[in-house]
């Protein structure tokens, strides 16, 4: 059958084969029109998709740049490091051409300086940095006026002859600022170079303020942490100066009381002995008497021998700490009867106030054992490990229930122990007990060796 289109029958008129070729032609043109429309549709989808690919790799390459950098605030060993590092990132991210940092530096003023931190994607714009190198006094204006920014934000250059240059190519139009706030203060600022000045979206300003706050968070803790590693070392240094002072003045008590106290019972011991031979024979109560008075004489003199040599020990001076203590072993045990075994070590020379705590630690703990546990023996061990200096003093006493709070020293051990931990804390160091009813206890002090006297 013939198509009412295409096809008249053979026998068909003119108009007839007329009128079938106008309405092909109004076939083609619908068709046409309509194969323009879905081209152009196409078209658009297509670009529709090309955008969301484009705006989802943004906010892919977007998160990736946040990712790198909290994982770099986390783990960069300095500010400096991760300043570069975020330097890098960000003009790889914006594909800016050049880049630096400035940092507070730590004055009277502290005033933003060049922190040496630089980055240059292409050899062409090395001029940046020597242009800005040169222009040191409006360099001065332009840090005042950038640090008073809040919020990252360009400044113009185009009117600044030193960043002007001929080849559009490595023309540079503006400076991009991101300050890096710490609290209300600018502690740095990172500055970009770029050859158009275009206004960043909300979002991408917002990643750089993200970026720079994450920054000014690690510069606040770093900045934290080293006013509290100077406030270590000062207490450190006055610990040290509050032992000399205490030691100094145990030294002039001793020496006074050795001099002065033991020349007058040694003369007063001489009197007696005196009187006591001048008298008749048949005085024999008014002898005996003053030969109790020369033994207590005795016994006082020897008291303070050895309450003089307590405050001081010579050998301390002299021999050092190992020796020290094995001597302090050896007279506490024969003073109390019981059994105190000493394991040294060959140490390198310390400081004296380090020395001399670790001493008054030994004598503390050989002083609790035999006071409060019962202990039937004693065992004091010294040794050096990774840059520790550890002194432990073990009994198999009664033992007792360790608190769980700061100090552990329980009641009834004396105010000696609890001053012993803030003495060792004071030096960078700890203490460290270990006790449990029935089963002894062991008192352990670690304190770091200073780094000039390791071996």
């Amino acid at each position: 059958m013939p198509s009412s289109l295409t096809d008249p029958s053979p026998n068909a008129t003119l108009s007839e084969w007329q009128a079938a070729y106008t309405r092909l032609r109004a076939a083609c043109v619908a068709l046409e029109e309509r194969t323009e429309k879905r081209l152009v549709l196409l078209k658009q989808q297509i670009a529709q998709r090309k955008e969301a690919e484009e705006a989802l790799q943004r906010e892919s390459d977007t998160l990736r740049l946040l990712q790198e950098v909290a994982v770099a605030a986390n783990q960069a060993q300095s500010v400096e490091e991760l300043l570069q590092f975020a330097l890098d990132k960000i003009c790889d991210y914006m594909h800016w051409p050049a880049g630096q940092v400035y940092i507070r530096a730590q004055t009277n003023e502290g005033e933003l300086v060049s922190a040496g931190l630089w980055h240059c994607a292409d050899d062409r714009y090395n001029f940046l940095q020597d242009a800005a190198t040169a222009a040191q006094t409006e360099q001065a204006d332009w840090l005042s006026l950038a640090q008073n920014q809040d919020r990252p934000g360009w400044l113009d250059l185009t009117e600044n002859p030193l960043f002007a240059r001929t080849d559009a190519e490595t023309a540079v139009n503006g400076r991009f600022i991101i300050p890096v706030l710490a609290g209300d203060e600018v502690v740095a600022l990172l500055e970009f170079f770029a050859s158009e000045t275009a206004d960043l979206d909300d979002n991408l300003t917002q990643v750089m303020e993200h970026i720079a706050l994450q920054l000014g968070r690690v510069i606040r803790r770093t900045q934290a942490e080293e006013a509290l590693q100077e406030s270590r070392r000062w207490l450190r240094h006055l610990a040290g100066w509050v032992v000399e002072a205490q030691e100094e003045e145990r030294q002039r008590v001793s020496r006074e009381l050795h001099d002065e106290a033991g020349q007058a019972l040694t003369a007063l011991k001489i009197s007696l002995e005196l009187i006591q031979a001048s008298l008749p024979e048949e005085l024999t109560a008014v002898s005996d008497s003053l030969n109790d008075a020369i033994n207590l004489t005795d016994e006082t003199m020897e008291s303070i021998r050895r309450l003089a040599h307590n405050l001081r020990p010579p050998v301390l001076d002299r021999f050092g700490l190992d020796a020290s203590l094995a001597g302090l072993c050896r007279d506490f045990s024969e003073r109390i009867q019981r059994p105190i075994s000493y394991q040294g070590a060959d140490l390198p020379p310390l400081p004296n106030p380090l020395a001399t705590t670790l001493y008054r630690f030994v004598q503390e703990g050989l002083t609790n054992a035999a006071k409060h546990a019962n202990a039937t023996e004693i065992a004091v061990n010294l040794r050096c490990k990774d840059g520790q200096l550890w002194l432990q003093v073990a009994d198999d006493g009664q033992g007792f229930r360790i608190r769980r709070q700061r100090s552990q020293i329980p009641h009834g051990h004396g105010m000696g122990l609890m001053g012993m931990e803030e003495r060792l804390m004071l030096l960078g160091g700890e203490l460290i007990i270990d006790s449990k009813p029935g089963e002894g206890t062991q008192l352990t002090a670690v304190v770091p060796i200073p780094e000039k006297n390791h071996r």
